[in-house]
């Protein structure tokens, strides 16, 4: 029996990282590409600007949303629309915090178990964040295609945006620690896209459904826009824009990489790892949309001027 070393027993995020039937050869799996650098070279280069922009956006957020909760709390406005955005924003946090740290081990320091903390990291993201998403997207739809149903339902939202959210976090660690210490030697490569192709098509119809119930004409016949609402089909078309452009780039990749006619190792450095820098973007972009809408950006002086 082939003894494997140290490197080749570890746990990566993806499967075909523990290659344990390696056809008798003494050569084991390079967790770190150093024979194929260019791959991480890509993700470094495209992962440094999201860490340096995402970081501070997605901490600026989630304390603009704590401080916008703790105002509902004591008697203002209610914000129960923030709940999912907040467990979002703590996705974004987490990704983006760990952006730079996994480029640097990947690419100089190589500790093991750094490693596998930052991958069960970036697994947690690539399921957690899809489904915080997928609720946004559920709870906006509902609010505009059955707005009495909604308004109905209205004492229960709290309740229910809390459940929800508990939901989403435990299948996300659930499946994270499946991902990095159960199923790590056996998954194939497209099973990895799950995330993906369950919540994709479901924030792809809600966007689009929410787009077609905006452009319809009020009861009184009139076919203008009304301005709220076109900041709604706006703030939609962008989001809509952005999740089939960030989701699309792994979905796609984990999706056709066992069609590709290379190894495993040629298909993890030069194919997977680039695609590791799409959920890195979104947890950049959407901060920072979200806190353009909220207006945070017009309290910011830059060079002496107010923005606006």
């Amino acid at each position: 029996m082939l003894k494997l070393d140290h490197m080749t027993t570890m746990n990566p995020t993806f499967p075909q990282l523990n290659d344990t039937t390696m056809n008798h050869t003494e050569k084991h799996f390079d967790f770190y590409c150093l024979e194929f650098p260019v791959g991480p070279m890509i993700l470094s280069i495209l992962s440094s600007p999201c860490a340096l922009v995402g970081v501070p956006a997605s901490v600026w957020l989630l304390w603009t949303l704590i401080q916008r909760q703790r105002s509902s709390s004591g008697g203002g406005s209610s914000k129960n629309n923030d709940i999912y955005m907040l467990h979002l924003s703590v996705f974004d946090v987490l990704s983006t915090t760990q952006l730079l740290p996994y480029t640097l081990n990947f690419n100089f320091w190589r500790n093991d178990l750094f490693k596998s903390v930052q991958d069960f990291i970036l697994a947690l993201n690539f399921m957690g964040r899809p489904l915080v998403m997928t609720c946004i997207c559920c709870d906006c739809y509902m609010a505009v295609c059955y707005p009495i149903f909604y308004m109905r339902m209205k004492s229960s939202h709290y309740t229910l945006r809390l459940v929800t959210s508990a939901v989403a976090w435990a299948v996300a660690i659930g499946w994270a620690t499946l991902t990095i210490f159960i199923f790590v030697a056996k998954m194939p490569d497209v099973l990895l896209s799950i995330p993906y192709f369950l919540t994709l098509p479901v924030i792809v119809g809600c966007d689009v459904a929410i787009l077609r119930a905006l452009r319809k004409p009020d009861p009184s016949g009139k076919t203008a826009v009304h301005p709220q609402k076109q900041r709604a089909l706006l703030t939609i078309a962008q989001s809509l824009v952005l999740t089939v452009l960030v989701f699309l780039p792994p979905l796609v990749m984990l999706g056709i990489t066992p069609l590709i006619p290379l190894t495993k190792q040629e298909r993890f450095c030069s194919v997977i790892t680039p695609a590791l820098f799409a959920p890195g973007l979104a947890s950049m972009i959407m901060p920072l949309m979200h806190l353009h809408s909220l207006g945070s950006f017009r309290d910011l002086r830059w060079c002496g001027c107010r923005v606006e």
